[in-house]
């Protein structure tokens, strides 16, 4: 009773064992597919997505560390901007750029699982807007820096 069990199991998960042929897998989920299909295109979402967070943090950081001694410099947004308001903004304009990608790579294939010569065009977008938002996070660390350098020196003259 045991052996038989035992076969049935051994059959139900490997049916190779049995002599049956298996047809090409297919993904049980359509996002895994997707996912393996879309790589770079992801990958570019991730850097672009990245690169916004980070700009955000520092931002949010610099403000709360050194109040009135940072200036966010962007036209959308206050001199002093809320913590929420400097995320949304940036999180929002990213998710627009992402859902802007996936929408060209869409409309300019007529095969979903093949994405040509668009696949590389994705990198025009985020490459640039990564470097600039890289760039302002540099800078928001180094006033940050700056500025914490400043308030300890102040506190050392007051004594």
């Amino acid at each position: 009773m045991n052996r038989a069990c035992l076969f049935v199991f051994l059959v139900a998960v490997f049916p190779s064992l049995a002599g049956a042929q298996l047809e090409k897998p297919r993904y049980s989920l359509p996002l895994i597919h997707y996912i393996k299909t879309h790589k770079e295109l992801l990958a570019s979402d991730a850097l672009l997505l990245a690169a916004s967070a980070a700009d955000a943090a520092s931002s949010v950081h610099c403000q709360d560390v050194l109040h009135e001694g940072c200036i966010e410099t962007s036209p959308a947004l206050s001199a002093h901007p809320s913590p929420a308001s400097s995320w949304g903004l940036s999180m929002g304009v990213a998710s627009a750029l992402v859902a802007l990608d996936h929408a060209a790579v869409r409309l300019a294939n007529d095969d979903p699982d093949e994405y040509g010569p668009i696949r590389h065009l994705v990198w025009f977008t985020s490459v640039p807007i990564a470097v600039f938002k890289g760039a302002a996070t540099w800078n928001n660390v180094r006033v940050t820096n700056q500025g914490q350098a400043q308030e300890i020196a102040r506190a050392r003259l007051a004594q």
